[in-house]
């Protein structure tokens, strides 16, 4: 078994990722030409699916902007439930291996069907990020890597065990011997168990050098959850082993030193070997992120690029110092504030884009929902800065609610009274969703929650601790409160003012 990361291993790394980052380098000389190919690439699977054949086949790119309509989840969902049942793919010639859940806009969850395609890209692009890692980060000597687990902390399973399954072929061997945590902890079902778990594989690997996760307040939490609990992982880390929910893992024991260090010294003395962390660092995620930087002032924090359950996007590269599209994966188009819809190439700096993807696994001219804008170029191609998911979508900790679905949890309470729903952070880590409205009823607040709890990633953020239960605040004249709000805070004029129940920010003096 491979114990770390020795100067003979690190190169042999190196070589054998060095042919895909020098044709992705190339690639990035030219974009048009890159995303030609791609999207030659991707139109051979489109022609193929049953989902193109009714449309009409296409031959080129103006073919394919007036055939194919721009679409998103929703106009698609019946399609892949029906996929689901059938075990057909509409979309691609290629069999559906797995569908992987996330939040939709206007339910409780949506699943995108992945093809060995799509899996591919995801592999791909692990390749390019682990060999610029290697090759200009920060010197690995151990090897030992947290790679984020994503807790479903349900019943059913659809989708991957963990976010390694993403890898493929030698790097999916490889990589075992380094990880931190074994996949079954992904079955825990108990928050609190789920925390303790993952907390004592943690604290008890002293060379852990790299930490990849999605929300750095996520992994904030779970500091605050050790830091609070240190005597009591303490006594199961001596113990050697724990028990929850009829698994058992078995523990590293701790030296005396170490046991010293985890009563009661700070986490980079814990774990004093650590190199990199890499999470989101874009938009909300940035406190979260600095927070980070402060508790590991010697790692180094890279933050993601986009990445979405749809597909990739972006990746971090570091001689970029920018976000790069994977241009030889995914086929880029984007709509400009005028409802223009240009490529790639054609895009410049000074604006903001909403990001409309075709992928290899079968979404074509997909509306992603994300906004990105061009802060620089590398090789010749733009790099994408996320600038959010538009006003539509609060998504502080990963939860990802979207105006459509709040439009239906408050349609099912068939009720004509008030109601605004806005997101409160407390801190880095931590806040909750205040609803304003003039309802009396004292059971609404348990009554939209349980609604709320149905949403696939706030279910997560709430269970993980980073988001507490949704607070009720009523008055007999809230709407006319947030009009006034909206009015003296915001400027708006009372017949510019559209009904919404969604706002991202709302000042509280016009609650007193």
């Amino acid at each position: 078994m491979i114990k770390f990361l020795s100067p003979i291993i690190r190169t042999f790394l190196r070589l054998i990722l060095s042919r895909s980052s020098k044709r992705f380098e190339k690639a990035l000389e030219s974009p048009i030409e890159s995303q030609e190919k791609t999207f030659k690439k991707i139109m051979t699977l489109y022609n193929s699916s049953s989902y193109g054949l009714g449309l009409g086949k296409v031959a080129n790119y103006d073919e394919y902007s007036k055939i194919v309509p721009i679409i998103n989840y929703d106009s698609i969902a019946d399609k892949i439930l029906s996929m689901k049942q059938t075990n057909d793919n509409y979309f691609s010639p290629g069999p559906v291996i797995f569908y992987e859940p996330t939040s939709g806009s206007s339910g409780a969850k949506k699943l995108i069907p992945y093809t060995w395609a799509l899996k591919s890209c995801f592999s791909n692009m692990f390749s390019l990020w682990a060999r610029d890692l290697l090759v200009n980060g920060p010197k690995l000597k151990y090897g030992k890597l947290y790679f984020s687990i994503s807790p479903q902390f349900k019943e059913e399973r659809d989708g991957l065990d963990d976010d390694t399954e993403y890898l493929e072929g030698f790097f999916s061997w490889f990589l075992k011997a380094f990880f931190t945590t074994p996949k079954k902890i992904k079955k825990i079902k108990d928050p609190h168990g789920f925390k303790k778990v993952l907390a004592l594989h943690l604290l008890a690997e002293e060379n852990l050098e790299i930490i990849s996760i999605w929300n750095p307040s996520t992994f904030s939490v779970l500091l605050d959850f050790i830091d609070t609990n240190r005597k009591e992982l303490l006594i199961d880390l001596e113990r050697g082993f724990i028990s929850q929910e009829g698994l058992t893992f078995k523990l590293k024991k701790p030296s005396a030193k170490r046991k010293f260090l985890i009563k009661d010294r700070p986490f980079p003395e814990i774990w004093p070997r650590l190199k990199l962390i890499s999470c989101w660092g874009s938009k909300d995620a940035e406190l979260g992120f600095n927070k980070l930087k402060r508790i590991f002032p010697n790692a180094f924090l890279q933050a993601k690029g986009l990445l979405a359950t749809e597909a990739p996007i972006t990746i971090p590269l570091i001689q970029a110092n920018g976000f790069v599209p994977l241009v030889r994966s995914i086929f880029y188009e984007f709509e400009n504030q005028s409802g223009e819809i240009l490529r790639l190439h054609e895009i410049v700096g000074g604006e903001t884009y909403k990001l409309i993807v075709s992928t290899p696994g079968g979404l074509y001219r997909y509306s992603m929902g994300d906004r990105v804008s061009v802060k620089k170029f590398y090789r010749e191609t733009p790099c994408l800065e996320f600038e959010g998911r538009g006003p539509e979508t609060s998504d502080l900790f990963g939860e990802k609610i979207n105006l459509n679905f709040l439009i239906n949890i408050i349609k099912e309470l068939d009720s004509e009274d008030y109601y605004l729903f806005y997101p409160n952070r407390i801190d880095e880590s931590h806040g909750h969703y205040t609803l304003l409205t003039n309802n009396t009823d004292k059971s609404l607040s348990s009554t939209i929650e349980k609604k709320l709890m149905t949403g696939f990633h706030y279910k997560v953020a709430r269970n993980l601790g980073n988001l507490s239960p949704l607070v009720v605040i009523c008055k007999e004249d809230m709407n006319e409160r947030v009009l006034n709000y909206l009015q003296k805070e915001k400027g708006m004029k009372l017949g510019d003012i559209k009904p919404t129940l969604l706002l991202k920010e709302f000042d509280t003096k016009y609650l007193n």
